[in-house]
């Protein structure tokens, strides 16, 4: 991950967790697969380079090119296949 890091998301502290399919390209690549490896109640760290993120893209408070790191909590899981990683 790079040197400097800016917190560009803050939906989590601010109570507003982010829901969405897995699968259809409605996050980014490595944020889509990096949820696939965690269990239901689970906190991990995704790292996400930047050719999985957005590349060249430049988003608002994301700079083109930039490695992205996620801290994230899998609260629940509506698809079947992912509910049996669910160790609740």
């Amino acid at each position: 991950m790079g040197e400097e890091e800016k917190v560009f998301d803050e939906k989590y502290s601010k109570g507003q967790p982010n829901s969405f399919s897995v699968g259809q390209a409605e996050v980014v690549e490595c944020l889509d697969k990096g949820v696939q490896q965690i269990p239901i109640g689970a906190k991990a760290q995704i790292e996400c380079p930047s050719s999985m993120g957005y590349g060249e893209v430049e988003k608002p408070n994301v700079p083109a090119d930039s490695d992205l790191l996620f801290d994230v909590e899998l609260l629940a899981c509506e698809n079947d296949e992912l509910a049996e990683l669910d160790q609740t």
